[in-house]
């Protein structure tokens, strides 16, 4: 609802088209360099600044396109450059669609993405990646669309950017609201040799998590459909098991014989992972 919109902060603007008519084709020299291109590029810095100067509070530009053709590999590079340049200070995030080597409609679609990812990484401020492979896997095995078209791998796209950004619009459970430094956090794995305590990047552990769990699923050969059920089951049941067995303890001996329960379980699943943990290899110098 419109009161609703109001008490978030978020106020969805109408829309600015900018048409162009003429066809690239799949090279990204003629997106990037072409004639045309740079008027579509004029026009479509010219609507994007009129809307960017209307706002009052924080903004973000979504740059959302394949790597694939010619037209969002190249214009939207340009764009990203553009926006780069006379914008430094807004952030900017791009939805990169990925070629399918299954599906690819040209041989040339890898080339693009090669010369795409040198403006697209330099030029934005956070990246995400969408494999068209995936996309027609979750719509056959998720929807059951055995020939998905463009309208079902976009709809895709649009559940999976609208979980991204409703944290940002949308007040948790908390109350509190999502920032745009724990939205860059929570896309991010960070890195092995990272010292900062978690406690200051808890907001971006969930992410990392779920990337964890996909690459055990892949390794293991899992679904990955099932590994996020699997996933979601036992979270789901250690919460109603801990709140049970938790408040039967508090209510025998307290709440500090509930507590050192939960420490104990803690230090032995701590334990147990650092028996299975695989033993580094010594190697004895001559």
């Amino acid at each position: 609802s419109l009161q609703a919109e109001e008490k978030s902060g978020y106020c969805p603007l109408a829309l600015d088209y900018v048409v162009e008519t003429s066809d690239v084709g799949p090279n990204w020299a003629k997106g990037y360099y072409g004639e045309g291109c740079g008027l579509v590029a004029d026009y479509s810095m010219s609507a994007i600044r009129t809307r960017v100067e209307a706002l009052d509070g924080d903004c973000v530009i979504w740059v959302i396109h394949t790597l694939g053709g010619g037209c969002g590999s190249g214009l939207g590079s340009l764009l990203l450059d553009r926006l780069a340049d006379e914008m430094p200070n807004v952030p900017r995030i791009s939805v990169a669609s990925l070629p399918s080597e299954i599906s690819s409609d040209s041989v040339v679609e890898p080339y693009n993405v090669v010369l795409a990812l040198n403006h697209v990484l330099s030029a934005a401020h956070q990246m995400i990646c969408i494999d068209n492979q995936q996309l027609i896997e979750i719509c056959v095995r998720g929807s059951r669309v055995l020939v998905p078209k463009f309208a079902d791998l976009n709809e895709v796209i649009c559940i999976a950017l609208n979980t991204l950004v409703t944290p940002l619009i949308w007040p948790g459970a908390d109350g509190r609201r999502m920032t745009l430094e724990d939205f860059h956090a929570g896309l991010t794995l960070p890195p092995d040799n990272d010292a900062t305590p978690w406690h200051e990047r808890a907001a971006g552990d969930v992410a990392p998590h779920l990337k964890l769990v996909s690459l055990a699923a892949e390794r293991l050969g899992v679904d990955q459909g099932w590994a996020f059920a699997f996933q979601n089951s036992t979270w789901s049941l250690s919460i109603g098991a801990g709140a049970t067995v938790g408040g039967a303890l508090a209510a025998i001996g307290g709440d500090l014989l509930a507590y050192a329960a939960a420490g104990a379980l803690c230090v032995l699943v701590g334990a147990v992972m650092l028996a299975r943990r695989p033993a580094a290899a010594v190697t004895s110098e001559p």
